[in-house]
C-alpha cells in the first residue's frame, strides 16, 4: 500500500498529461475508451452520475456554465427508443399479416377456410399478449419479437390442421400421421421454451414465457376449431 501512496505523492508533484499511446494496449484502455472518444476532431468524455436528486437544477446549472455539456436521461432516451421500436414492430407485423392474408386466399381459393384460419391467429396472438401481460406485468420488444415467432407458429397450425380436419381425398393413416408431425413439433417447441422460461436471464425467461403461453394457444384453439368444425 506504500507504493500506492509515493505513487500519488509523486503524481501530485510532478503531474504528467496522459496521452493516447500512454494506455493504448493497457487494461485501462476499454474503461478509457468508452469514456472518453474523439469525433470530428474533438475529445467528449462521458460521465455517470448516480443519486441524482434534482435534474432540473443540473440542467440549469450546465446551461449557465458555459461548458458544452449535454445531460442524457438515460432511461426516458431508452424507453422512446423501445416505443418506436414497439410501433415499428407492430406495423410490420400487420403489413406482414395482411400479405399472408392475401396469399393464402389466392392459394386456398376458399374463404370460409381463410377466416377460420386468421380467426384462430387472431385469438391466439390476442390471448398470448393478454396473459403475458398479466404473468410478466409489461410487454417489452422481446416479447414483441416472440409475438412475431408466434404469430408464424399459429399459421403453421392452423394452416395444417385445417388441411387435415377439411381433407376429403386423403387416407386415414396419412391424415393421423399429419396430426402425429403437428403434435411432435408442438410438443418439441413448447418443451424448448419451457426450459427457456426457467433461465436465470430476465430477457431469456420472458421470451420463453411469451412463446411458450402463444404455442399453447394456438395449439389447442386450432384444434378445438378443428373438434368443433
Amino acid at each position: 500500500f506504500q507504493l500506492f501512496v509515493d505513487h500519488l505523492e509523486f503524481m501530485r508533484l510532478e503531474p504528467e498529461y496522459v496521452t493516447e499511446a500512454d494506455y493504448l494496449g493497457t487494461p485501462f484502455q476499454d474503461i478509457i475508451e468508452s469514456r472518453l472518444y474523439q469525433r470530428d476532431g474533438d475529445w467528449y468524455s462521458v460521465s455517470l452520475l448516480a443519486g441524482l436528486s434534482s435534474e432540473t437544477g443540473l440542467q440549469q446549472a450546465l446551461a449557465t456554465s458555459g461548458f458544452d455539456a449535454l445531460l442524457v436521461d438515460l432511461k426516458a432516451a431508452s424507453g422512446s427508443l423501445l416505443a418506436t421500436y414497439r410501433q415499428q414492430v407492430l406495423k410490420m407485423l400487420g403489413w406482414a399479416l395482411l400479405v399472408i392474408a392475401g396469399l393464402l386466399f389466392i392459394e386456398l381459393g376458399a374463404a370460409q377456410r381463410l377466416v377460420w384460419i386468421a380467426g384462430t391467429l387472431a385469438a391466439s396472438v390476442t390471448f398470448t399478449l393478454g396473459l403475458t401481460g398479466i404473468v410478466l406485468g409489461s410487454l417489452n420488444v422481446f416479447n414483441l419479437v416472440a409475438v412475431v415467432l408466434i404469430a408464424g407458429l399459429g399459421l403453421d397450425y392452423a394452416l395444417f390442421l385445417s388441411h387435415t380436419g377439411s381433407s376429403k381425398s386423403t387416407g386415414n393413416d396419412s391424415v393421423l400421421s399429419s396430426r402425429h408431425a403437428i403434435s411432435a413439433s408442438f410438443l418439441s417447441t413448447a418443451a424448448g421454451f419451457c426450459a427457456l422460461s426457467f433461465s436465470s436471464v430476465p430477457m431469456l425467461s420472458g421470451l420463453g414465457v411469451t412463446v411458450l403461453i402463444g404455442v399453447l394457444a394456438a395449439y389447442f384453439i386450432a384444434r378445438i376449431g378443428i373438434s368443433d368444425s
